[in-house]
C-alpha cells in the first residue's frame, strides 16, 4: 500500500495562496469526482437528490480549510481512495439524516414507526419539490363558490334518492 499522499491531495493541502488553492481544489474534484458521485448515487433517489448529496460531500470536504481531508493519515493501512469512499458515505448518511431524520431500529411494533418515517420522507420530498401550478386545476372559483357547488351537488343527490328507481334511471340516462 502507498504510504504517501496522492499528488493532488498533497498539492491541495500544501497550497496557501487562494488562487492556487482553488486550482488545486479543481484538480482534486476532477480526480475524485467519479468516485464521490458513485457513492452519492449509491444512496438512491432521482438525479436531483444524487446531485444534492454530491454537492454536500464536496462542501463537507472543503469546509474549514479542508479539515476533513487533513484528517487522512498516510500510514499505509489504507489507500486514500478507500478512506475517501468511507468519508463520502458518512457525509451522505449525515445529509440523509439531516433531511429525513434518523431511522429507528425495528422493534415488535415497528410498523407505526415505519409509517411515521415514510410520512416524513414524503412530506419533505413534497415540500422540497416544485409543483407546476397550472396542473392544480384552478377553475377561478372562490372558496365560497366551491362550497356552494358542493352543497348543490349534495341537494341534487338527496333529490335523486327521493325519486322512484325508474325515474332515477331516466334522469341518469338523460344526463
Amino acid at each position: 500500500m502507498s504510504r504517501a499522499l496522492p499528488l493532488v491531495v498533497g498539492r491541495l493541502l500544501s497550497t496557501t495562496e487562494p488562487a492556487a488553492r482553488d486550482a488545486a481544489w479543481g484538480d482534486f474534484v476532477a480526480a475524485h469526482s467519479r468516485l464521490i458521485f458513485h457513492v452519492a448515487r449509491g444512496f438512491g433517489g432521482d438525479r436531483d437528490a444524487i446531485m444534492d448529496r454530491y454537492a454536500h460531500v464536496l462542501d463537507h470536504l472543503r469546509a474549514d480549510g479542508f479539515h476533513r481531508i487533513r484528517a487522512f493519515v498516510a500510514d499505509g493501512r489504507s489507500e486514500f481512495t478507500t478512506w475517501l469512499v468511507v468519508v463520502a458515505q458518512h457525509a451522505c448518511l449525515d445529509h440523509r439524516r439531516r433531511r429525513y431524520g434518523r431511522v429507528r431500529r425495528a422493534t415488535e411494533g415497528a410498523s407505526a414507526g415505519d409509517d411515521d418515517s415514510n410520512a416524513r420522507r414524503r412530506l419533505v420530498d413534497l415540500v422540497g419539490s416544485t409543483i407546476d401550478l397550472s396542473s392544480l386545476g384552478d377553475d377561478g372559483r372562490s372558496a365560497e363558490d366551491t362550497v356552494r357547488v358542493a352543497e348543490l351537488y349534495h341537494a341534487l343527490d338527496v333529490a335523486l334518492e327521493s325519486l322512484p328507481s325508474r325515474d332515477r334511471l331516466m334522469v341518469k340516462l338523460r344526463f
